[in-house]
């Protein structure tokens, strides 16, 4: 049996997030809302003899949930090994089919708009939190997205954008001014850019060098995540 290794963080930055596929019950799936994989006999890159259909069945039988790390990594692998549909997921950009204009503009943590895309397809295209990833990376990443940006929450104030979305913002370097407009902790616009205006919005260091640390490719692969969740998109495998 094909058992997916979770490397769980040690840290949040305090703005976590659970990203949902269309639930089915509630049961982990191979593929978002439970369809099966478009090429169930395809071998997957990181095992000899694993297929998608029989890592379908494992997902499926797991104890597993959507939204936890675990099922987050059997959908990951979907997606990228087993051509798992992308209907109804969301993408970084509104318009349908539009790829993102900028993909290896570096965003936040040293991850690229094409690291986040992958992010971003955890998520339903309707939901709310789709829709913060379309107003913040979205047009980051050079997306125009109407729907999203129509009021939307500036921290530097109406329509302005952040000049440095990849700053640092906190002790813990995974605290990005990016992650704190995405608000995922839900304060009000007030709050927001009262708290955090003066460090993210001074465009006299906007051009100033990154104090993040740079992950090798190495970990870079093996930890994606825009929240400090875990999403092991290099997919390390143990048998038993």
């Amino acid at each position: 049996m094909v058992i997916v290794s979770v490397k769980y963080a040690t840290c949040f930055i305090g703005i976590t997030t659970l990203m949902k596929t269309t639930p089915t019950n509630g049961q982990c799936s191979l593929c978002a809302g439970g369809a099966a994989p478009p090429n169930p006999s395809k071998l997957l890159i990181s095992s000899d003899n694993t297929t998608c259909n029989s890592l379908a069945v494992e997902a499926t039988e797991s104890n597993s949930t959507i939204g936890d790390e675990v099922c987050n990594e059997y959908l990951l692998i979907g997606l990228t090994e087993c051509d798992c549909p992308r209907e109804g997921l969301c993408t970084l950009c509104e318009e349908e089919g539009s790829a993102i204009p900028e993909p290896n503009k570096s965003i936040s943590f040293d991850y690229t708009c094409s690291d986040l895309v992958l992010e971003a397809l955890l998520e339903s295209k309707d939901s709310p939190t789709c829709q913060n990833w379309r107003a913040t990376a979205g047009v980051y990443c050079g997306c125009p997205n109407p729907v999203a940006v129509t009021g939307y929450c500036r921290l530097c104030g109406e329509e302005n954008l952040l000049p440095e979305p990849s700053r640092p913002a906190g002790a813990n370097p995974r605290t990005t001014c990016m992650t704190l407009e995405f608000n995922e902790a839900g304060l009000s616009c007030d709050v927001l850019q009262s708290t955090y205006a003066d460090l993210c919005c001074d465009t006299s260091v906007s051009d100033a060098p990154s104090l993040m640390p740079t992950p090798t490719a190495t970990s870079k692969a093996s930890t994606l995540s825009f929240f400090g969740l875990s999403i092991a998109s290099a997919l390390a495998f143990r048998y038993c």
